[in-house]
């Protein structure tokens, strides 16, 4: 992957962290509400994987409770 798509992915997935991180949610338990590996999100939130399209709408974080 060149620097231009790195960064084109590290983006999007510093946001999801972020998203994640202000709901209070571990990486685990994100990954348990989405169904995938807790590693899988980990890359997805540091732009090491593609994230798949059809993922993205699941990825927003619902405020436990």
């Amino acid at each position: 992957m060149n620097t231009r798509d790195e960064q084109f992915f590290k983006e999007p997935g510093a946001r999801i962290a972020r998203a994640r991180k202000d709901h209070g949610m571990t990486r685990q338990q994100r990954a348990d509400a989405l169904g995938i590996a807790q590693q899988t999100l980990a890359h997805y939130e540091v732009g090491r994987t593609r994230m798949p399209a059809s993922m993205q709408p699941r990825l927003r974080p619902r405020r436990p409770g």
